[in-house]
Formats: C-alpha cells, sequence, structure tokens
C-alpha cells in the first residue's frame, strides 16, 4: 500500500471527526411513510436508517422508537471511490484496500447518528439505490485502520449490530403479514449440474439441502428437496408457493453485453445452446416477479444475485427484489461470488443457530461472528457477501 493514499486517508477522516464535514438540518426527499408510523413499530433495541444521496450532499435519517433525526454531510469527490475501492478490495480478499475506506465510510455513514445508538441491538438500514451492495456490516468502527491489519486489529459493524436490510422505508413499516400457512416448511432446490457440460458441478449444494432438511425433520418439521434432474425450473414454479422457507443452492447467470438474458439456472440448462432467446432453464426477473410467494425466506444460495450489473445501456435490478416483490418477506443473497463448499458450512450453521430459536438476523449475525473469531475465515470476504433483506 503506497504512503500518499494512506496520509490522503488519514487527512480525510480526522477532517470528519473534527468537524470539517459538518451535520447540517436539512429538508430531505425522503419516502414520504410517517415517522410515527415507523416509530410505533420499531423495538427499543432497533435504530432504522435511511440513506438519501443528492448531488452535493449525503443525508442519513435515522428513526428510533422516541427519537427522530436527520444528517447532513457535504458530499465530497473522494466519497465515491471510497465505496469503489471498498466493495472491490473485500470481492478480491486486500485487507490494505479495505481498511482505511471501511473506516472513512464508517465516518461518514455511520459515526453522524452515533449518539442514538446506546441500548440498540439491532440496525434497519435503507441504503437506497446509490448505496445498495455496500455491505455495512464490514465497516469498519474502531482501532487503527493504518496499522498492519490482523485479525485482532478491527471491530466491524456487525460485531455491535444485528443488521437487516430493506428497499424501502414504507414496505418495513407495513410488516406483511401470513395470509396462508404454507404446508412445505423447508423447500430445497439443488441442481448440482453434475451432468452439464460447461458448468461447474455444485456437490456440496446437494449436502447443503440434506444436511438442512435433516434438521428440520430432526424438529418434527415439514421438507421436500428437489435434486438433479428433478429441479427442473418448472417443477419450482410449480411447487414454490408452498414453501415457508424456500432454499435455491444453484448458479446465478448474470447478465452482460453478450446476452440480455440473466437469472437462476436450473436442471436442464444447455450453456451451449446459440438460440437467440433466452433459454427454457433460467428462471428469468419476469418470471420470479410473478410468482405467487408465500414464503418467509428465501434463501439465494447462489453467487452475485444481490449485485446490481450496469451497461452502457441499461442498470439491472438485483432479482433479489423480485422475489420481495412475488411476495417473500426476508431474502438471503450474496453479494459477490462464493465457493460450494463455504456456502455449506455457512448456510447449514444458519440453519442450525435459526432451529434453535433465533432470528434470522440473530443467525445470520451469530454466524458471521463465529468465522471472524477464526483466523482462517476472519476477512470479510468470507462473511461480508452474506446479507439479509425483509422484515
Amino acid at each position: 500500500m503506497s504512503r500518499v493514499p494512506v496520509f490522503i486517508g488519514f487527512i480525510f477522516i480526522s477532517l470528519v471527526f473534527q468537524g470539517i464535514i459538518w451535520r447540517i438540518p436539512a429538508q430531505i426527499p425522503y419516502s414520504r411513510v410517517g415517522v410515527i408510523s415507523v416509530q410505533d413499530k420499531l423495538k427499543p433495541d432497533e435504530i432504522l436508517l435511511e440513506y438519501c444521496i443528492t448531488d452535493s450532499s449525503l443525508n442519513i435519517r435515522a428513526i428510533t422508537d422516541h427519537a427522530n433525526t436527520v444528517s447532513q454531510q457535504k458530499l465530497v469527490p473522494v466519497f465515491w471511490s471510497l465505496v469503489t475501492k471498498f466493495k472491490r478490495s473485500l470481492c478480491i480478499a486486500d485487507p490494505c484496500g479495505f481498511s482505511i475506506p471501511g473506516h472513512a465510510l464508517y465516518a461518514f455513514l455511520i459515526h453522524p447518528v452515533k449518539h442514538l445508538f446506546p441500548g440498540k441491538k439491532r440496525m434497519i438500514i435503507v441504503p437506497g439505490e446509490e448505496l445498495f451492495g455496500l455491505p455495512f456490516e464490514a465497516l469498519i468502527c474502531s482501532k487503527d485502520p493504518f496499522h498492519p491489519f490482523s485479525d485482532q486489529n478491527f471491530r466491524y459493524l456487525v460485531q455491535d449490530f444485528e443488521i437487516i436490510y430493506h428497499y424501502s422505508v414504507s414496505k418495513w413499516a407495513e410488516k406483511c403479514m401470513v395470509i396462508t400457512k404454507p404446508d412445505i416448511e423447508f423447500l430445497g432446490f439443488s441442481p448440482v449440474f453434475n451432468r452439464h457440460p460447461g458448468l461447474s458441478p455444485l456437490p456440496y449444494s446437494k449436502k447443503e439441502i440434506k444436511s438442512i432438511a435433516a434438521m428440520f425433520k430432526k424438529k418434527g418439521l415439514s421438507s421436500s428437496l428437489m435434486c438433479d434432474q428433478f429441479s427442473g425450473k418448472d417443477c419450482f414454479k410449480e411447487v414454490s408457493g408452498r414453501g415457508k422457507i424456500i432454499h435455491l443452492a444453484t448458479h446465478y447467470l448474470p447478465p452482460s453485453l453478450g446476452h440480455n438474458c440473466s437469472g437462476y439456472l436450473f436442471w436442464g440448462y444447455d450453456p451451449n445452446s446459440k438460440t437467440g432467446f433466452c433459454p427454457q432453464e433460467i428462471l428469468t426477473q419476469e418470471e420470479i416477479t410473478n410468482l405467487k410467494l408465500n414464503a418467509d425466506l428465501i434463501v439465494l444460495s447462489a453467487c452475485s444475485p444481490g449485485m446490481i450489473m450496469t451497461t452502457a445501456e441499461m442498470s439491472y435490478p438485483s432479482l433479489s427484489l423480485s422475489f420481495f416483490l412475488a411476495g417473500a418477506r426476508n431474502i438471503l443473497y450474496t453479494l459477490w461470488n462464493v465457493t460450494d463448499a463455504l456456502a455449506n458450512q455457512i448456510m447449514v450453521d444458519f440453519y442450525r443457530r435459526c432451529l434453535s430459536g433465533k432470528t434470522y438476523s440473530q443467525a445470520l449475525r451469530e454466524v458471521k461472528l463465529n468465522l471472524i473469531r477464526k483466523q482462517e475465515t476472519s476477512l470479510p470476504t468470507i462473511w461480508a457477501p452474506y446479507v439479509l433483506t425483509g422484515q
């Protein structure tokens, strides 16, 4: 790491904490949901943060059960370079690259409302389109960002809070209720892809859903597994409305300049298809939105479905949002690529904690804290891509 970026980062952070970047009360174009209706639904140990970015300012609305405050900061040009460097360094496991941006972004995004944190355990974040895909869990909230990296040197935001995201304050405040009770507690899909030339097989995905189903069975809860040739797209569309928890362990095909088709791959997908149409075994965004789901949780154990892909022509919204629009109340997904074997370990641990009585956000946080404690899995590259959106 060169000395110049370190010096610039040091000056920047110093300015933030000395008050050179001001907090100014302002009229911010936030969502129109009433603050009182949000406060009525917040528990005493919860805080909701909503972000709104304009051409010149970064604005944070912080709401608790008894307080509502708006912070406005001047948006300096270095902010976006910090966001870009932070996310890129996390993806490639560069601790020297994410340490200074992680600390500086904490100063921008969290520190201005820190006075509301005492007594809070759960943070609901509405990041807005501009910050969507930023793993707030990995922001560095204490210790020296300029000291050589070690697993003992940083304290991450996830070590202080359960963190859950949402697309809008109004949708979070609605607190969607279950209309009908699904008849399958756990519905697992794993195409595995052992016989698909051109696609990496996912042997651990089958092990993953079988281990999870066994835990549900031990608790006396129903489960249904669809693997290999029984995990076609039509089958998923037919039974998905019956699952309380739907777990999809598969490949995700992102959009690219070479094609306009993206989605989740099911058994029978042919990567060598030369047709001009979307291959039959890709579950597309439009198809997801048209599903009739009654799921309390959708787990997308696939690589990068939470990313927003941008080309010169258009920006592609996250497919995770499509599941929310289809009726799912909570979605757990990844922001960047994860390995098959590690995903298996993380998912099994997550469900074990859920079945012990933890909420989804509690379970996910505990999984991450467990990974942080182990030197071989302490880097946020491993645990930060897993994020939870919903209620």
